[in-house]
């Protein structure tokens, strides 16, 4: 169950929100990695946040690549190929605990976007996810993440009232971003949960051993 705490907006030095009246952008990113045999293909879309004072522009990017069964342990070996890009623009209103964003596309979709600058229990960039050792049903194992120990990471916290993204919530965090990993391997393990993007925005190893 993922652990939501409302906050302050802290500095953007320290990774939490950009001064409302800084002259220049900040960056926030997230990325959702989905990887398993029980798929025809792995997914990896990639949204990128830019925000100022009054506008926001939004580029989210939708790779695909063909399944290779427990390859996914590697997911940087897998040959991602670009299916989609979208671009929407618009502008940005404070609100008492964040952010809100209409946006629009030059095709004609428009969204608004509630965002809220909050702290989420992440696992660190290295972590892997595994077998939860107390599920004992032969099917239906979520999985934890190995090493189990979690980092608070400044999140900005995003829902959308429209359909122009797959996702409708979206956590976003500064620097290389924050990313949602999905494993879905039959009855060895359907499951997701967040954690760092690496610092070099790679991708890290998905799976510890079987």
């Amino acid at each position: 169950m993922r652990r939501l705490l409302f906050v302050v907006p802290l500095a953007a030095a320290c990774g939490g929100a950009p001064s409302r009246g800084a002259a220049s952008a900040t960056v926030w990113q997230h990325r959702r990695l989905v990887v398993g045999p029980a798929r025809s293909e792995a997914t990896l879309d990639e949204v990128r946040l830019e925000l100022d004072a009054r506008r926001a522009t939004l580029v989210a990017t939708e790779k695909r690549a063909p399944r290779h069964g427990f390859a996914v342990e590697v997911p940087a070996s897998l040959a991602f190929r670009e299916v989609s890009r979208k671009t929407l623009r618009g502008t940005v209103t404070a609100t008492p605990r964040g952010l809100e964003l209409a946006l629009s596309s030059e095709t004609g979709e428009a969204a608004i976007f509630h965002c809220t600058y909050a702290r989420r229990l992440v696992a660190p960039a290295d972590a892997l996810r595994v077998r939860d050792p107390d599920f004992t049903s032969e099917c239906g194992n979520r999985g934890v993440w190995k090493p189990p120990a979690t980092i608070e990471a400044n999140v900005l916290a995003c829902s959308s009232d429209g359909h122009v993204l797959d996702e409708q919530q979206l956590d976003f965090a500064r620097g290389p971003g924050l990313e949602l990993l999905g494993v879905s391997a039959e009855c060895f393990m359907q499951g997701e949960g967040e954690r760092l993007v690496p610092a070099d925005g790679s991708l890290a190893p998905a799976l510890g051993p079987r």
